[in-house]
């Protein structure tokens, strides 16, 4: 019984391995080759246009160092001020990171930098190009209405120093289209602009613009703002931004650390002149109290017939001298 079951397996594993024939799968694979092809194609298309419109995500840093104060390191101003029961180390590195992601500074940066105010783009087939500081239009506004805002512009060149300018329109707002010449002063019930050329500029351009919303881009750029310290326990910060246009990060990084400077040197000069003007006052109310307590001491040296100290001085003197006469009489 036990070697018929093991000639039973041995036919039935046997069996199992015969099963696989590689040319049977070979022609089956040949006979539906063009599943393959149609696969290979669609997912070679769909990376192509994947590539074609993927826009880089790019990491701008910058590194500040933050002057912490504390322990033995105070200056000395705040060694005075701690003397009469200020907080110790007043200023730490998180009260400044704390200063430096504030939304107030950001909205003083945002409109320290006029160039933000307005996106200039090219809409390709697939892809869209920012056009920061290479495009061929400066865009000065003296006025924007409410509702011209976020709203993309198309602008093209016409030729004869004269362009065009259209909004194709939504629910919101109508269609629009106007005309104007560069260098001259453009009035609509969207927005007075003036368009000058730049250096970029070339015939029969067509690019889009969009007036941006400060208060939103300050938003958009205080969410899009990380802060870390560059090593562990060092004061170091490493502030960066993410996005797609890596100059314009840069620009807006470089100036919100200048005037996170500017404003900690305002808080600092502001904090040496309420230091100033204390110690001033303080020694203006000790110098008071001096000279009404020197007056009581004179008053009191004379109603109690005290001499000064130079008198006594001569008068130890004199008695020196009549000494040194008495005992020379008496030899």
């Amino acid at each position: 019984m036990d070697n018929n079951n093991l000639n039973q397996e041995n036919n039935f594993s046997e069996g199992e391995e015969s099963s696989f024939d590689i040319k049977i799968w070979l022609i089956r694979i040949c006979k539906g080759w063009y599943f393959f092809v149609i696969s290979l194609v669609l997912f070679m298309g769909i990376a192509y246009l994947q590539n074609r419109s993927w826009q880089p995500v790019y990491r701008s840093s910058a590194l500040v160092i933050i002057e912490e104060n504390k322990g033995s390191g105070l200056s000395g101003a705040q060694s005075v001020m701690q003397g009469f029961g200020l907080q110790k180390g007043y200023r730490n590195v998180n009260n400044q990171i704390v200063m430096f992601s504030s939304q107030d500074l950001i909205e003083k940066v945002v409109k320290r930098m006029p160039q933000l105010a307005v996106d200039y783009y090219a809409k390709g087939r697939f892809k869209t190009s920012n056009l920061y500081k290479i495009s061929p239009i400066d865009i000065s506004s003296l006025y924007i209405a409410p509702n011209a805002y976020e709203r993309e512009f198309s602008i093209k060149d016409i030729g004869n120093d004269f362009y065009e300018i259209s909004f194709e329109g939504n629910k919101e707002t109508p269609t629009f289209s106007a005309k104007g010449r560069y260098g001259k002063q453009l009035e609509t019930s969207m927005f007075f602009i003036t368009i000058n050329k730049t250096s970029f500029y070339r015939n029969k351009f067509d690019i889009c613009f969009t007036f941006k919303n400060l208060d939103a881009l300050a938003a958009d750029l205080h969410s899009r703002l990380a802060f870390d310290f560059k090593m562990t326990g060092s004061s170091v910060i490493e502030v960066s931004l993410t996005g797609n246009v890596y100059e314009r990060d840069c620009d807006f990084l470089n100036t919100l650390c200048d005037e996170f400077l500017a404003e900690d040197l305002v808080r600092k000069n502001d904090a040496a002149v309420k230091t100033v003007d204390f110690i001033d006052t303080q020694m203006s109310e000790i110098s008071d109290s001096l000279r009404i307590s020197e007056n009581r001491l004179q008053n009191y040296k004379a109603n109690n017939f005290m001499v000064s100290t130079a008198s006594g001085s001569d008068l130890a003197a004199k008695y020196n001298t009549i000494d040194s006469k008495q005992t020379e009489l008496r030899l």
